[in-house]
This record gives C-alpha cells, sequence and structure tokens, in this order.
C-alpha cells in the first residue's frame, strides 16, 4: 500500500470513528450521566489524535535532491558530551573516549564537582558554566568546527555515521537528524526505544518538523550560536525552530548516530524513561506554540505537532477508562442508554482499528502481547510525562531534578481502578462475599483510598531514587584469553574490565597480573587487577579491573565495541508505506 492509500485508510477509519461519537451521543443514559461524558471525553481525544498523526501527519517526504552528502573529515564535528552527577566515571570516560573518534570533544559535567582530572586524562575541553545550559552554551561557544553535536555520556557515537551526517550540513541545511539504536537486549523494558511514538516523531522530522533527536542531531555550529544556543526556558529543540526561523532547514541521516544503553535495572529504567518522555512532550508543546513557525505548511506542523502531544499523553484516555470501569463496578449503571454490547464491540473494533493503520504506517507491526506490555510500561509514563507541557524538559535533566513531583505520583492509577474493578467483580460474580449493591460504591472508594496511600508512598520514595543498574557498558563476549600465562575465555568484557572462566591457577585478591585478549585483529596484552575470584566445578571465575594509561583507552574502548558489533555503521531499514 502506498502513502495515499495509507492516509484513505487512516481517513476512513477516522471518520468511522466519528460516527461512533455522533451515535454515542444519541446513547447517553439519564443515570450515570457523568461517566458517560468521560468515555465521550475519551473517544473524542483519541479520534482527533490519530486523525491529526495518520491523516495530517501521515505522509513521507520524498529526498531533497540537495541533501547529497559532502565529504567529512575528523575537524568537521565536534562532540559534547553532557554528563551529570547520575553517570558514573567509567561510562563518562568510555564515552568521552568513542567520541573522539569522530572529532574534537568537550565535556559538560553537570555534577557537583567537575571531572577536571578525568577531562585532562583524556585531552578533552572541560566546559563549565553557570547552570546546566549555561555550561552547554559555554560549549557552543569554545567549538571551533561546522558542526557540533550535543549526546548524553549513555551514548556512545558512532564515529563514521556522524561524519557523515556532518557531511549533510551544506547550502542551507542547518541540522541533520539521525537515529539511535539501543545495542543491548537485557533492558528492564523489552521495547525501549521501539516505540509507536519514536515512530511518529521519527516521521514528523522527516516531513521537516524541526524536532529535537536526543544524541542523534547535528547542528551547523555558526547558525545555533547565532540563533541563541540553549535557553533555560525552553527545551533543547528550540534552537532548531530559531535556525528555522532565520531561514535555515533541516534534513535526516539514515543511519545510526549513537548506540545507547537500555537501563538494565527497574530504577534507572524509570528515570530515565519518564524524563525522556517529559522531554518527547515539551519538544512537541514548544512546536504548537513556537513563534518560529511559518510558511505555507505551518498550520500542517502544528497540527501533527498536537497530535504527538497527544498521542504522548494518552495514558489520560487510558485512565478514562479505567475510571469508567470502576464507576459501572462500584455503581451498576451503564454508560449506555441501550444496547450496551453492540457499542462495546464497535469501540473494541475500532480501538483494533486505530491501533493496525499506525503500526501499519509506522512499519511497526507486532503481536498482541508485546502491544499489551508496552502498554503496560507506558501508562504511568504517559501519565507522568504530563510535566512536559510546561515546556522546560531537556533530554538530559533527571527526574529527580524535575520542578514539580505531582505528575509522576499519578502512577497510582495504574493498578488502583484494575485492582477495585477486579475485587467487585470477583465479589459481584461469584457471590464469595455477601455485599448490597448500595454498599458496592463504599467498598470501593476505600479500596481506592487504600490504593492511593500505598502507591502514593511507593512514588515519594521513587522521587528520589539512586543510581543503580548498569554502571559501566558491558557485552557478553566470549573471546579468548591467558590470565598470568592460563588459557581462559572472557565471559563479559566492559572498557573498564573483564570477567574471565577457566583454570586460572591460584589467584588473590589484588594482585596485578597481566592478560592476553585475543581479538579478530590482534593480541591486547594488558594489566589488570583482580577484584574477586570463586570457584566453579573444576573452573575459576574471576573479576579484573583493568589498568591502563589514559592514552591506551581510546583504543581498548573502541576494540570492546567493534568486538560487540556496536559501533558498526548502519542504513535505515526501508520505511513502511513511503512509495509514491
Amino acid at each position: 500500500m502506498n502513502t495515499t492509500g495509507a492516509r484513505l485508510l487512516a481517513a476512513a477509519v477516522a471518520l468511522g470513528g466519528a460516527a461512533l461519537i455522533a451515535w454515542y451521543c444519541t446513547e447517553l443514559p439519564a443515570e450515570g450521566l457523568p461517566v458517560a461524558l468521560v468515555l465521550l471525553a475519551a473517544l473524542v481525544w483519541s479520534t482527533v489524535a490519530f486523525t491529526l498523526n495518520t491523516v495530517v501527519g501521515g505522509g513521507h517526504s520524498r529526498p531533497d535532491p540537495n541533501d547529497a552528502t559532502a565529504s567529512a573529515t575528523d575537524d568537521d564535528v565536534t562532540v559534547v558530551v553532557v554528563a551529570t552527577g547520575d553517570d558514573p566515571d567509567e561510562v563518562v570516560r568510555t564515552s568521552a573516549a568513542l567520541a573522539q573518534a569522530a572529532g574534537p570533544v568537550v565535556l559538560v559535567d553537570l555534577s557537583a564537582s567537575p571531572r577536571h582530572g578525568l577531562a585532562s586524562a583524556l585531552g578533552v575541553l572541560l566546559a563549565e558554566g553557570d547552570g546546566e545550559q549555561g555550561a552547554i552554551d559555554a560549549a557552543l561557544t569554545a567549538v571551533t568546527t561546522p558542526c557540533v553535536t550535543v549526546v548524553r555520556a549513555r551514548a556512545c557515537v558512532v564515529a563514521d555515521e556522524l561524519r557523515a551526517a556532518a557531511g549533510r550540513v551544506v547550502g542551507d541545511t542547518g541540522w541533520v537528524t539521525g537515529r539511535t539504536e539501543v545495542y543491548n537486549d537485557d533492558g528492564f523494558s523489552p521495547a525501549y526505544g521501539h516505540s509507536i511514538g519514536d515512530a511518529l516523531r521519527d516521521r514528523a522530522r522527516r516531513n521537516g518538523i524541526p524536532l529535537w533527536a536526543p544524541d542523534a542531531t547535528v547542528m551547523r555550529t555558526e547558525a545555533a550560536v547565532a540563533a541563541g544556543g540553549f535557553r533555560p526556558d525552553r527545551p533543547w529543540g528550540s534552537v532548531l525552530r530559531r535556525m528555522a526561523a532565520a531561514g535555515f532547514r533541516g534534513t535526516t541521516h539514515p543511519g545510526v548516530l549513537t548506540a545507547i544503553a537500555a537501563p538494565a535495572e527497574a530504577e534507572p529504567f524509570w528515570r530515565i524513561r519518564v524524563s525522556e518522555a517529559r522531554a518527547d512532550v515539551s519538544e512537541a508543546t514548544d512546536v504548537v506554540v513556537s513563534p518560529g513557525m511559518h510558511g505555507s505548511r505551518a498550520w500542517a506542523a502544528r497540527a501533527s505537532a498536537a497530535g504527538l502531544v497527544m498521542r504522548d499523553l494518552r495514558g489520560w484516555v487510558i485512565l478514562a477508562w479505567m475510571l469508567a470501569f470502576g464507576a459501572v463496578a462500584a455503581t451498576g449503571v451503564a454508560p449506555v442508554a441501550s444496547q450496551v454490547w453492540l457499542w462495546t464491540g464497535l469501540v473494541v473494533v475500532y480501538a483494533a482499528a486505530r491501533g493496525l493503520v499506525t503500526a501499519l504506517q509506522c512499519g511497526m507491526l507486532s503481536d498482541a502481547d508485546t502491544e499489551l506490555e508496552g502498554i503496560v510500561y507506558e501508562f504511568p509514563i504517559s501519565l507522568s510525562s504530563t510535566a512536559g507541557i510546561a515546556r522546560r524538559s531537556a533530554p538530559i535533566r533527571p527526574v529527580s531534578q524535575m520542578a514539580s513531583l505531582v505528575p509522576s505520583r499519578l502512577l497510582v492509577w495504574s493498578s488502583l481502578l484494575l485492582s477495585v474493578c477486579l475485587a467487585l467483580g470477583v465479589v459481584e460474580l461469584t457471590g464469595a462475599i455477601a455485599v448490597e449493591s448500595n454498599a458496592q460504591q463504599p467498598w470501593g472508594i476505600a479500596g481506592c483510598m487504600a490504593l492511593i496511600t500505598a502507591f502514593c508512598a511507593g512514588i515519594w520514595r521513587a522521587g528520589h531514587l539512586r543510581r543503580s543498574g548498569r554502571a559501566s557498558f558491558r557485552f557478553p563476549l566470549a573471546l579468548p584469553a591467558a590470565v598470568a600465562g592460563h588459557e581462559c575465555v572472557t565471559e563479559d568484557v566492559s572498557p573498564g574490565g573483564m570477567r574471565v572462566r577457566g583454570a586460572l591457577g591460584t589467584l588473590s585478591v589484588g594482585d596485578t597480573i597481566e592478560v592476553e585478549v585475543h581479538t579478530s585483529v590482534r593480541v591486547h596484552t594488558l594489566q589488570a587487577g583482580v577484584r574477586w575470584t570463586y570457584a566453579d566445578g573444576d573452573e575459576s571465575v574471576a573479576g579484573l579491573a583493568l589498568v591502563m594509561a589514559d592514552h591506551d583507552l581510546a583504543e581498548w574502548t573502541r576494540t570492546v565495541f567493534t568486538a560487540a558489533d556496536v559501533l558498526r555503521p548502519q542504513a535505515a531499514a526501508p520505511a513502511a508505506l513511503t512509495s509514491p
């Protein structure tokens, strides 16, 4: 199916939704009208968001013949690596060392004690300023290359692709957006980094909407500085929109510019994902109200951005349905005057058609289990991302530093009403507990209040989560090795250490030993300290911390990532429904 056909199909589904809404308006019950109005609002919200995303924003821009890639060298792009106090030294060191393969590096350290020693050892410039945005602006003014990119410390730069993207900054092109890739499969959420929302934002960028792509935006340095750089009261992408107002345009690069690690544990996942979701809402909201949006297609850009905001906040729609189900379970009043089962069936069919068309346009068809799992993870995140409407979110800012934690406390609703509905449904259907009909509502309210109290306590604690989880870039690599002359095999390798297994002889914690690691390129001879060791049958397992000079770190880091097949240049997969 081509693009036009896909948009026509989306328009047909949207018209079906409008017809369903119109019919529902004639079926509103006299009793239980508040619940019916909540469902009506949810249906209208979903239909408008679907229409804006798939009909108005459902096109796909054709490649511009002026976007041919020019030659790029190591001196064409500077990488600004932004680190916070949550990023351990090894992660910052690894990111900066990998970025040096692409060109000059400037480190922006937002921790309470900037890492001067680390920057000096790596030979990178440390930019300092007053507050987050001040430090990043100071980094921009220190850049002398034609192009610059700003990445988080947890992002690993793919040097060849970054230089290729910088080569597209020619003529009136002010910025280039590429893609990021999650390289590990042990994330807390299997769907992390592969959502339909991300695909919709990528398509919006291809259609010319100036949206910031975290860790994958290359800017013309002179234009970014002239546009005022990063402002503390606006999201990062506002610099792109000011550049657009000055006459510059953006284009896309099909390759992967950075590889990132999916958070492997619950605490870092929720912190990182919520901050990213808030930044996404902040970006799209700023497009809707930005004075820099002008031209004949400005209305379509604003409408598409509004659709992105409505979809990112779809948790409120889910919450509305949960509230309705809870009210129906507690009161026994149906939300439809007649033909309840017919109306319910039509709603289910409409929702399924809507999701199918969106997935088709994004090329992200998946099984029902995956979709359900994604909804479970994204529902509380969607509610919490409401704070992004204030347009003060940056993709680097940890959740604990957000101005308000109130939206985060709405996480209570994710399990709140489902639990109440389930309990009341079991009571009513089985009759296991004698509860009078007029007493069901107090029971439901009591259960709601108990769950609210429990979840609020949990969310209050979650607002002050400690950094944990993946402390370094570890890869499950089985490479031949020798420890103090004893042959063994690595089980995982990171830029700062490794775990080995084999007949290791006698090792003592604290010893410094020689390690040989065989890669496809050559044999690396390294020094390592023994951190821990234990026997496992006839073999031993040991954890080793590498001891190396900082000038050797960059080469070893690139060796590890190359062996893990992470920093490989990649072209984008063929986008779905883009044929003329």
